[in-house]
């Protein structure tokens, strides 16, 4: 009984040890890709916006960036008031980490709605406005919303 006992346990410490080497810590954050159309269906909220600054908040793995929203492409109007968006401030924590110098170019952000704020994460779609293909603009400008209810989403 003792002999498969400690079979049983030199089992489970190798296999992890196995795991432990197999896995990739650098990957907490996994994200599924979506095109425009099933990011547009999954998300609540969608703005228009220019990146000005950022705050790093180190003990609470936060990041704040000041926007300056200029379209409210999907949800109410009153975004349009925000001026801070809230994500984790490492991408392992899947924090959006905007690429420096901060610049006037205008970003399709992902959003929802935060206790002080907006909120995004890496797994948001965060694009810039023109590097988005002719038929996904017009997607988020008129059709994604009629094709996300003939495709049954509320």
């Amino acid at each position: 009984m003792k002999m498969e006992s400690a079979k049983l346990c030199a089992f489970l410490a190798a296999s992890f040890l196995l795991l432990t080497l197999l896995m990739d810590p650098t990957a907490a954050c996994m994200c599924a890709q979506q095109t425009a159309l099933e990011a547009y269906c999954n998300t609540p909220f969608f703005i228009r916006a220019q990146f000005l600054d950022a705050t790093e908040i180190e003990e609470r793995f936060e990041r704040i960036y000041d926007i300056q929203v200029t379209k409210v492409v999907k949800g109410p109007r009153e975004l349009k008031k925000y001026k801070r968006l809230y994500t984790a401030s490492q991408s392992n924590l899947c924090g959006y980490i905007h690429p420096v110098p901060f610049t006037t170019d205008e970003y399709l952000i992902a959003v929802k709605k935060h206790p002080n704020g907006l909120s995004t994460s890496l797994c948001g779609f965060n694009v810039r406005w023109d590097h988005l293909s002719k038929a996904d603009k017009l997607g988020f400008r008129k059709h994604f919303d009629s094709e996300c209810r003939s495709l049954g989403y509320p």
